[in-house]
């Protein structure tokens, strides 16, 4: 999923908000630097849960 789907999914909260959780969610997940996570634009599904779990909405499994 791309970050920018993302944010579309989580529209009641604030862009300026949950950027900085996703960045910080790539970058723990993969090991990498935060800078490195911002330039990522694909975001893996268990990066999508944790964001998703964080910000309180609820989800559906595959």
């Amino acid at each position: 999923m791309g970050k920018a789907q993302l944010r579309q999914l989580v529209r009641p909260v604030s862009v300026k908000y949950v950027t900085p959780i996703i960045n910080e969610t790539i970058a723990k997940q993969r090991g990498v630097s935060l800078e490195f996570a911002k330039k990522q634009k694909i975001v893996f599904q268990k990066e999508v849960i944790i964001v998703l779990d964080f910000l309180g909405f609820e989800y559906e499994p595959l």
